[in-house]
């Protein structure tokens, strides 16, 4: 996806080394590591989300938590609606589908990247209001709010994925397309690699690294934090399938886009700071992209798997667990086993 600096040096020609570059990349054992993978990802990922998105989108009465989580599997749907592109790319080793449909996969991606981390972030705010601010959550997070919420966090995904649609660009030279993001504004096919280009390159990677993974972890952290803080205190059910649906959802993301993250970190400040990057270090681009795809086809496994178990059928078990996990809070669980213990105290007879 990103095409970083092999050499800054005048007179290395930007088409010449996108171009091999690919050809390094399609060639590797990862890439047809890749291309097999990422079409098993497409199967499992099209059918889980798309069942996640039925059911909570057409078969439930959306709660304040489902909401979260519909917007999640509708994020995850649309990256994986562009992999099959991607996959596409890979095995036949040039871009063949023109100009807009370049932007609009990398466009995709992203805005899908960072409405991911941006709702996980949102779930986790909502679970810590739950937990610390239970009348307030109760009485003030309506619907309306709900859902302006997700208007807000679609937009600013979309907004903060913008920039790509001007970076990425169709590089074509020794009968291949390339399509990259090039973090060169205009045509690039045949102009060599600068400054401006490199500085476009480490502010647009730093950017994305701050907001679109460290800063939404520290926040997903810090809600944890004060979480586990209260359930010390309470008689909240720590162990509910919703806390725990939420803590694999968000390691989950965490743990597959890591590599992404910090190999694009790496190898934009590398170029800043010496200029140059060994082609074969590019040969690990379908392996990050592999894992970043991977997130998009877990979630639907993750409920199923923390709610029912695969010892039923997929479609029954996701549908049972969204009706039990998802309606609404595992403050109910706290709530149900007080209220229990109450009945019990009433009915225990007096010793005389």
């Amino acid at each position: 996806m990103d095409m970083t600096t092999l050499s800054a040096q005048p007179g290395n020609n930007f088409t010449n080394r996108s171009t091999f570059v690919l050809e390094v990349q399609s060639n590797s054992i990862v890439n047809i590591f890749f291309i097999i993978g990422g079409t098993f990802i497409f199967i499992l990922g099209v059918v889980g989300n798309g069942a996640v998105v039925w059911m909570m989108g057409f078969q439930m009465k959306l709660t304040k938590t489902s909401t979260w989580f519909l917007n999640l599997a509708v994020a995850d749907f649309l990256c994986l609606l562009t992999l099959p592109l991607r996959i596409a790319y890979g095995a036949l080793k040039t871009w063949p589908f023109g100009a807009v449909l370049c932007k609009m996969e990398i466009f995709v991606t992203f805005v899908s990247m960072y409405a991911s981390v941006l709702f996980l972030t949102a779930i986790s705010v909502s679970r810590c209001l739950a937990v610390k601010r239970p009348l307030w959550y109760r009485t003030r997070w309506t619907p309306l709010f709900s859902f302006m919420i997700c208007v807000t966090l679609w937009l600013t995904s979309m907004i903060l994925s913008t920039p790509y649609l001007f970076f990425t660009n169709l590089i074509t030279g020794s009968n291949k397309t390339s399509c990259t993001v090039s973090y060169s504004l205009g045509e690039v096919a045949w102009n060599p690699l600068t400054d401006t280009v490199i500085r476009h390159q480490v502010s647009a990677v730093v950017a994305r690294f701050f907001l679109g993974f460290l800063i939404p972890g520290a926040i997903i952290i810090a809600s944890y934090i004060t979480i586990g803080t209260k359930l010390k205190k309470k008689t909240i059910n720590k162990s509910s399938k919703l806390y725990k649906i939420t803590m694999a959802t968000v390691l989950a993301f965490f743990i597959c886009w890591f590599p992404f993250h910090v190999f694009n970190l790496f190898i934009a400040l590398f170029s800043w700071f010496n200029g140059k990057v060994h082609h074969n270090f590019f040969i690990g681009y379908p392996l990050v992209f592999f894992f970043a795809y991977l997130n998009s086809c877990l979630n639907p496994i993750l409920y199923s798997f923390i709610g029912k178990g695969f010892s039923r059928r997929f479609w029954h078990s996701l549908g049972s667990t969204f009706e039990q996990v998802f309606n609404d809070d595992f403050l109910h669980s706290s709530k149900s086993k007080s209220g229990r213990s109450l009945q019990l105290l009433k009915k225990e007879p007096t010793k005389t």
